[in-house]
């Protein structure tokens, strides 16, 4: 047992002393650690890697102190320090994906905190984390994160206005009423206001039925085309393959607007579409 009676460096506090202050530890002393007195532990001097709670987000150290310098701020593994960091269940979400070493392959969702999107990966059944959800519904209800820092390039349909118009197989005035995500593809339901051009489907006997429309291989992370639910009316332009409409990421899908669809009446009354497929060999 070792007493000592060592005050801490110019400028502390005088309660920061080590008066009357008892180490217990054979070989101990006492010292004055972030403000408070401390025993200097075995092993003084050796290194190790701690990760520290910093502006709600986790950094990893290499630290040279005995075990009992240790404070509350200091953590050995990741998943304790973003747990203690962070408040509420936004802790959880910043959690890696853990599958855990039993072989249940469960399928669940985690929130990537790198890319900002909820992912799909296979839960072993046991010693997982709270980064673990039955549906992407609910991983993204409670991550409710922006998408990452990645920027997204505008979609750029592959024609403009009018070759678009004339190389479609339908044109709608509408409002998307529905979307649904799936991998690499997608399904709206899009409520018609109005035809403007239909080649294959008959759109004139759907009635009061929202279209039906896939959405082909899209990348949900920068979707295009960027379609969303909204009371925005919509210009969309597709293709029909198998009495089914389709759009690709470069179909032309645009905010409706009174200059746009007086100039597609212009094209339809003076049958501009014709010209160009005589004269450019569009089909």
């Amino acid at each position: 047992m070792d007493v000592k009676g060592k005050k801490g460096p110019v400028g502390m506090p005088k309660e920061a002393t080590c008066d009357h202050f008892m180490c217990l530890q054979q070989g101990s002393e006492c010292d004055i650690w972030d403000g408070q007195p401390v025993c200097k532990c075995k092993g003084w001097g050796s290194s190790s890697m701690i990760f520290l709670c910093f502006q709600a987000s986790c950094v990893i150290l290499t630290f040279t102190f005995g075990h009992c310098h240790r404070n509350l701020n200091h953590f050995e593994t990741y998943e304790a320090c973003m747990l203690a960091c962070m408040s509420g269940p936004l802790a959880a979400c910043s959690l890696p994906a853990l599958q855990g070493p039993c072989k249940a392959y469960a399928p669940r969702w985690a929130y990537n905190s790198q890319t900002g999107q909820c992912q799909s990966f296979v839960y072993g059944g046991c010693e997982g984390n709270g980064n673990n959800f039955e549906s992407r519904e609910a991983c993204e209800e409670s991550c409710p994160f922006p998408r990452g820092n990645q920027r997204c390039r505008a979609c750029k349909p592959r024609q403009k206005l009018v070759t678009s118009f004339c190389r479609s197989d339908f044109v709608i005035l509408g409002r998307v009423s529905e979307l649904t995500e799936e991998p690499d593809s997608g399904r709206a339901l899009v409520t018609v206001d109005e035809v403007l051009k239909d080649e294959k489907m008959g759109l004139k006997f759907l009635g009061q039925e929202p279209l039906e429309v896939t959405l082909l291989h899209v990348d949900w992370a920068c979707p295009c085309p960027n379609v969303t639910v909204s009371e925005m009316p919509l210009i969309i332009m597709g293709e029909v393959d198998g009495g089914m409409a389709m759009l690709r990421p470069d179909s032309f899908v645009g905010a409706s607007s009174a200059r746009r669809v007086r100039k597609l009446r212009e094209v339809m009354h003076k049958k501009t579409c014709d010209v160009l497929k005589e004269f450019l060999g569009l089909h």
